[in-house]
């Protein structure tokens, strides 16, 4: 039996210090040391403690004491790069300088999977920990395994989201034309008889990823439409407005032109928003923050838009009315 996907709690930290020689805005130490103050995390590299102090404010968030995560609950952590950095540290200094000088207790930090390890490890969490690296739709990716995971009772609940961290070896390998912001943060999705009585609850109402390899914008028009179309016809929703949220590394002229386009499928006024950050793979945890703490469409249907030269993610939301 199909349960309906509740999302509870949110927290996000973005990078607020512009570094001048990289020309992108870094997260502070502070901003996730002070959160994660209280915990023994001195071997920890920099991205799996941003992963934890962004689950950490998500439960506070989510007025959810550790105590009371259960068993079964999972992990889907999003990222483009993973802990790219930490492994390029530690194999040049086992290549400079030999592997003697090397210090092993860093050795786990270069595991892809590590933040999302240590997350669940930090938490006590027994149930499924997945790592989803898919470009710039990875966190949006992510919510949506997550949803599909409570949605189908594999598990109670769980955390999705993930990070993306920005170093010298990632700007040498990764062009943009968009100011880059470092971004980490988790949502607690819920099934129904998990909830409590909780405010600012958005409710998941369906997920679809696909491929857009196209020969022209008319055609990747037609197919996003159909897509959207199709899942707002089987959940029967009635919506005065449709607002999307896009985030895509694809120039704003050619997503305004494929909204514009879109906009002729619909019978409701649509509205969208184009995120002109880069926050890498950490894009759709953005957006779904932005969402929940800052949209004033609490009525209509929300649809959050992952979209590069190749595939295409979106996640289909509404505020939670009691």
């Amino acid at each position: 039996m199909n349960k309906r996907v509740f999302i509870t709690g949110i927290g996000c930290v973005l990078g607020n210090r512009f570094q001048e020689d990289g020309k992108y805005y870094s997260i502070a130490e502070g901003q996730y040391e002070d959160i994660i103050a209280r915990r023994r995390l001195n071997a920890l590299d920099r991205i799996s403690k941003q992963c934890i102090a962004a689950a950490e404010l998500a439960f506070m968030d989510a007025n959810l004491k550790e105590e009371r995560i259960p068993e079964d609950c999972g992990i889907f952590f999003g990222t483009a790069f993973g802990p790219i950095s930490s492994i390029h540290k530690f194999d040049t200094v086992s290549v400079e300088k030999g592997a003697l000088f090397v210090n092993p207790s860093h050795f786990p930090n270069t595991v892809l999977n590590s933040p999302a390890c240590r997350t669940g490890i930090e938490f006590a969490i027994a149930g499924p920990v997945y790592t989803i690296c898919n470009g710039i739709t990875s966190t949006l990716d992510a919510l949506g395994l997550g949803y599909c995971h409570v949605k189908n009772n594999i598990t109670s609940l769980v955390i999705a989201g993930g990070v993306d961290e920005v170093s010298e070896l990632q700007l040498k390998t990764y062009d943009s034309h968009n100011t880059i912001v470092e971004g980490c943060g988790f949502a607690v999705l819920e099934s129904e008889e998990y909830m409590e009585d909780k405010n600012n609850v958005y409710e998941i109402l369906g997920y679809d990823t696909f491929s857009v390899l196209k020969e022209d914008t008319h055609q990747i028009c037609r197919e996003l439409s159909d897509r959207i179309g199709e899942l707002v016809k089987s959940l029967d929703l009635q919506s005065d407005v449709i607002f999307f949220s896009i985030y895509s590394c694809l120039a704003s002229e050619t997503v305004e032109k494929i909204l514009e386009e879109i906009k002729q499928y619909f019978n409701n006024p649509i509205k969208y928003k184009l995120v002109t950050e880069d926050f890498i793979g950490a894009g759709g945890i953005v957006q779904l923050f932005d969402l929940m703490k800052n949209s004033e469409n609490t009525r209509g249907l929300n649809i959050l838009l992952n979209m590069d030269e190749g595939k295409a993610t979106m996640l289909l939301l509404s505020k939670y009315i009691k």
